[in-house]
């Protein structure tokens, strides 16, 4: 595992994706100092002290230490749900109790248990959520991060050093 700063140009086609692909409301993203962790081949964490994300292969998805999660539309699961989630597997729809805003199929969607409200994981919506409320079973959001994968086990040692 390797870590480095990226150049200015880098930083601002980064900026770009996120500005194209995140929700408006999370402002302007002002990228500066950026560090990259990489972790394996096509895999990549970019922390400054502003902004934290995991790349996997083209997609820049928030990391789950950052404090805009809940900017994101998400989906919000049981309890039974909660060991599965952390252990890679994908949502499915008997483990969702509720929907936090609207996506459509493709978006990055958080994961959040309901006891206390904690994230678990964020991916992409497989469908947009008006078909999801709408389905008894099936997957929902394909987990592309979670609580204790190696970009979490990474950010938490990188931050501490």
């Amino acid at each position: 595992m390797r870590s480095y700063t990226l150049s200015k140009r880098e930083v601002r086609l980064i900026q770009e994706d996120v500005s194209k692909n995140w929700p408006d409301t999370l402002g302007p993203h002002k990228i500066k100092d950026l560090k990259v962790v990489e972790i394996d081949e096509g895999a990549r964490l970019f922390l400054s002290p502003e902004f934290k994300a995991v790349n996997v292969g083209k997609l820049i998805l928030p990391y789950l230490g950052s404090n805009y999660l809940e900017k994101f539309p998400g989906v919000v699961v049981d309890s039974g749900a909660v060991r599965f989630v952390v252990s890679g597997a994908n949502v499915m729809r008997p483990g969702i109790v509720s929907f936090r805003g609207d996506f459509e199929e493709g978006d990055v969607v958080a994961v959040s248990e309901e006891k206390y409200a904690k994230f678990l994981a964020v991916g992409l919506a497989e469908v947009d959520s008006d078909a999801a409320r709408e389905m008894v079973k099936g997957p929902i959001v394909r987990n592309l991060h979670y609580t204790g994968d190696k970009f979490w086990e990474a950010g938490k040692n990188f931050q501490r050093s």
